[in-house]
């Protein structure tokens, strides 16, 4: 399950590179807006990466603030002191409160055309980035290569019978939500 949660931070992470990079820091442009939601949940996949490394039980959850606020205090200390760095002109207070502001940026940009919604990109960069950091600062994910045998094949199928059962699950609790 780690190599999975590795695997799933860095193909995120480095979609995001590629989107920021298109981005402008000044304007708001056709990249700003998928990059600040690839950059939510490559930050939300990050935290969950590092917490799981660490054996840190975490809930279900989007939100960049509560699995942050989970994190090693050594970590939550280097996140925090990138933001201090950027943002001297902000109480730890203040801080605080833009990290909550963001918190649910992927959910909340992901339906931007819903709502009215301010962008500080130079504050999501900053603390997206910080982020990344301490993620990349953990042993980089393996994908192994398995020779095929029965017992692998076996996992392999219950594996596929669980999938499948859940998205049946999920289609028919759809199917009640939408009646």
């Amino acid at each position: 399950m780690l190599c999975h949660k590795g695997f799933a931070f860095y193909s995120f992470y480095n979609a995001w590179k590629t989107l920021s990079l298109k981005s402008d820091n000044e304007q708001i442009n056709e990249y700003t807006i998928p990059s600040i939601v690839n950059g939510a949940f490559a930050s939300e996949l990050a935290l969950k990466y590092m917490l799981s490394v660490e054996k840190i039980n975490y809930k279900k959850t989007h939100l960049l603030h509560e699995l942050f606020n989970l994190l090693p205090q050594s970590k939550k200390t280097n996140i925090w002191n990138v933001l201090k760095k950027n943002y001297p002109m902000y109480s730890d207070e203040q801080l605080k409160l833009l990290v909550i502001s963001i918190s649910n940026s992927f959910e909340d940009f992901r339906y931007f055309y819903e709502q009215d919604l301010v962008i500080d990109w130079y504050f999501y960069k900053v603390f997206f980035n910080a982020i990344f950091e301490q993620a990349l600062s953990y042993p980089k994910y393996r994908l192994v290569k398995v020779e095929s045998n029965e017992e692998l094949e076996n996992k392999f199928n219950r594996i596929e019978k669980k999938a499948q059962e859940e998205i049946f699950s999920r289609i028919k609790r759809k199917e009640k939500r939408y009646r």
